[in-house]
């Protein structure tokens, strides 16, 4: 097969497998693909620092808006406090969606769906309802 990139021909399995060509294989070999991408990498730094920016401000803003959600206190204690300290208890923990760890990356809609079936809690609070039983 031939490269489409450095025009040279190479055996078949220099080539990465993609299902969506005629050929079933990609038109460049795995080294001029390996090395566009690493151009491509390295030339687009600004843009991944922009991006990683872009999602950390998204996730502090979503954590915000759950806090305003529930009137930013505590359930249990009523206190307020850092935005770090909160958690989301599940009332049911069977009706917790199993990805629940990545929510702040979620749409705002998606995440009120979750969020209804849970309560803030304080960290401590959150402690004392998942061991209430053991002391």
């Amino acid at each position: 097969m031939i490269c489409s990139n450095c025009k040279e021909e190479k055996d078949i399995s220099q080539f990465n497998k993609a299902k969506n060509t005629k050929t079933g294989y990609q038109s460049w070999c795995r080294i001029c693909k390996n090395k566009k991408e690493n151009e491509w990498y390295h030339s687009s730094e600004e843009h991944r620092k922009k991006r990683k920016i872009q999602t950390l401000e998204r996730i502090r803003e979503n954590k915000r808006k759950i806090i305003n959600y529930f009137g930013g206190a505590c359930k249990d204690c009523k206190q307020e406090y850092h935005p770090s300290v909160y958690d989301l208890h599940h009332r049911n923990p069977e009706e917790k969606d199993n990805n629940f760890k990545s929510m702040l990356h979620w749409s705002w809609s998606k995440i009120e769906k979750e969020i209804e079936k849970c309560d803030l809690l304080c960290s401590n609070c959150h402690r004392i309802r998942h061991n209430a039983d053991n002391y």
